[in-house]
């Protein structure tokens, strides 16, 4: 861990510089470099050298590289990389079971699940006058057929 230490004039100049040649110094900052520039020669010298190497810099023509250029990865990286595809394809399984689930809702039970069975409207209509004291649950008789498309089922 490294200490907090309180950096120099000179350290904060040379900081202000690089701002100042990139137009990121703010109207207080560039009037402490320049009252640090009056005072100390070796600053004055350093942002003079920095400026001039920086403007010419600037004023090259870009370069094309003559051959590509491979920086291999470090080995933190691959593994930061494997267990982002690891969470990716986890994330992407839980999904997939959870699209299932839901598209499997609007579906009728199948014979063979056990559920109760009725020969018409009549006998579910029965069936809950029967059990309406036993079992205080609320039972909808929808005549209307199941939605056609998933995308109409999540408007339900």
């Amino acid at each position: 861990m490294t200490r907090w230490r309180r950096t120099s004039a000179c350290e904060r100049a040379a900081q202000w510089v690089s701002l100042d040649l990139d137009g990121e110094l703010s109207r207080i900052e560039a009037a402490a470099l320049a009252r640090h520039l009056r005072r100390c020669e070796s600053c004055r010298s350093s942002s003079a050298e920095i400026g001039a190497f920086t403007m010419l810099l600037r004023a090259a023509p870009p370069v094309e590289p003559a051959r590509a250029i491979v920086v291999p990865a470090p080995p933190w990286a691959k593994r930061t990389a494997r267990a982002t595809l690891r969470g990716g394809a986890l994330a992407l399984a839980v999904s997939a079971a959870v699209f299932l689930g839901v598209s499997r809702l609007g579906q009728p039970p199948s014979p063979s699940s056990g559920s109760l069975e009725f020969s018409g409207a009549a006998a579910q209509h029965a069936f809950a006058r029967d059990h309406v004291l036993s079992e205080p649950t609320l039972y909808v008789v929808a005549n209307a057929p199941s939605p056609p498309s998933f995308a109409s089922r999540a408007l339900l």
